[in-house]
C-alpha cells in the first residue's frame, strides 16, 4: 500500500494543475515543468535529473514516507509561496 505522504504528493500535482487550468510552471529563462518537475527541481535544483539525492528518492518503497523535503515544498506550494526561479503558470 502506498504511503500517504507519496500519495498527498500524487495528489498535489493533479490538484496544482486542475487548480491552473491544466497549465505548466515557467521559470525565469523560459522553461517551461510539468507540476511534477517543477515540485522536484524546487527541490534538487535545475539539474535534479542528475541529482544523486534523487536517486536516493526513487529507491524508497512506496509503503515509506516520502522525503520530507518534497512533502514541505508541496505544502509551501500550495499555500502560495511560490519559489523564487518561478515565472509564472502558462495556461494551455
Amino acid at each position: 500500500m502506498r504511503h500517504k505522504t507519496w500519495q498527498y504528493l500524487i495528489d498535489w500535482t493533479s490538484s496544482m494543475t486542475r487548480k491552473h487550468g491544466g497549465g505548466t510552471v515557467i521559470d525565469k529563462s523560459g522553461k517551461r515543468w510539468d507540476w511534477g518537475q517543477a515540485l522536484t527541481r524546487d527541490v534538487y535544483g535545475a539539474d535534479w535529473m542528475n541529482s544523486p539525492d534523487l536517486d536516493r528518492v526513487n529507491d524508497i518503497p512506496d509503503n515509506e514516507p516520502a522525503p520530507p523535503e518534497l512533502v514541505m515544498a508541496a505544502r509551501n506550494w500550495e499555500s502560495g509561496t511560490v519559489p523564487k526561479w518561478v515565472k509564472g503558470v502558462v495556461q494551455r
